[in-house]
C-alpha cells in the first residue's frame, strides 16, 4: 500500500490531540490514553512521509504560514513526553528517555525559531506575518508547561517569560497584518491561533512557578 503524503501542518492536529487528552486526563485516564494512541499514529505517519518526502517537506517550508504551523510538531514532543510519564514512567529504559526527548525538543523548536528568523525577519514583509506567527515564536513556552516531567524548571521558567514578552510584541503586528492584509478565505481559519498565546503562558506560569502559586 503507497504511503499518502501527510502535510506538515498535520503536526496540528497531533498536538491538538494530545492538549485534549492532557485535559481529559483527570476525567479518565482511558480516554487519555485514546488520544495519546491516535496523536501517536498520527505523528508516526508524518514523520515516515517527512522521511520518504524529504524534498516535498523542504518545499512546504518555504511557506512562512507552512513553516510557521511546524512549530507544533515540537511542541507536540513536549507533550508527549507528558504520556510517557504518565503510562511508561515505571518501565525504566522509557523513564530515562524522557528528559533527552524534552531537551531534543527544546532544541529543535530553538533552532527552527532561529531558521525562521533569518529567512523571514531579515528582510520583513508585513504579508509574511500570519496568526501562526504566535504559535511559532511563543509556542516554546509549553517548556514550562511540561517542565516537572524533565525536571527543568529553570529552563521552562525562562521560556514563560520570554513567552510574555514575545506575546506583546508579536500580537499587534499580528493585528496590523490582519487590518492592512485581511486573510484569503481559504486561511482564515489560522486566526484562531491568536487565541493560544495568553492561555499557554498563564497555563505554563502556574506550572514553571509552583512557589509563587503556593
Amino acid at each position: 500500500m503507497r504511503l499518502q503524503k501527510a502535510p506538515l501542518v498535520t503536526s496540528g492536529l497531533v498536538l491538538g490531540l494530545l492538549g485534549l487528552g492532557n485535559l481529559l486526563k483527570d476525567l479518565s485516564l482511558t480516554l487519555n490514553a485514546v488520544c495519546g494512541i491516535f496523536a501517536f499514529l498520527i505523528w508516526i505517519h508524518l514523520l515516515c512521509t517527512m522521511i520518504k518526502y524529504f524534498n516535498n517537506v523542504k518545499e512546504q517550508l518555504n511557506s512562512p504560514l507552512v513553516s510557521s504551523v511546524f512549530t507544533t510538531f515540537f511542541m507536540s514532543g513536549f507533550l508527549g513526553t507528558t504520556y510517557l510519564n504518565t503510562f511508561f514512567s515505571n518501565i525504566t529504559f522509557i523513564n530515562s528517555l524522557i528528559t533527552p526527548i524534552w531537551i531534543l525538543c527544546l532544541v529543535g523548536i530553538m533552532t527552527h525559531m532561529i531558521i525562521f528568523s533569518i529567512k523571514y525577519l531579515k528582510d520583513f514583509s508585513l504579508e509574511n506575518v500570519y496568526p501562526s506567527w504566535t504559535v511559532l515564536f511563543i509556542g516554546i513556552a509549553i517548556a514550562g508547561l511540561t517542565a516537572p516531567v524533565s525536571g527543568c524548571f529553570f529552563i521552562g521558567q525562562l521560556t514563560v517569560i520570554y513567552g510574555f514578552v514575545a506575546t506583546c510584541i508579536v500580537l499587534p503586528i499580528v493585528f496590523k497584518r490582519l487590518k492592512a492584509f485581511p486573510l484569503q478565505t481559504s486561511i482564515k481559519p489560522n486566526t484562531s491561533t491568536i487565541c493560544a498565546p495568553f492561555s499557554l503562558v498563564a497555563a505554563a506560569y502556574v506550572i514553571a512557578f509552583p512557589k509563587a502559586n503556593a
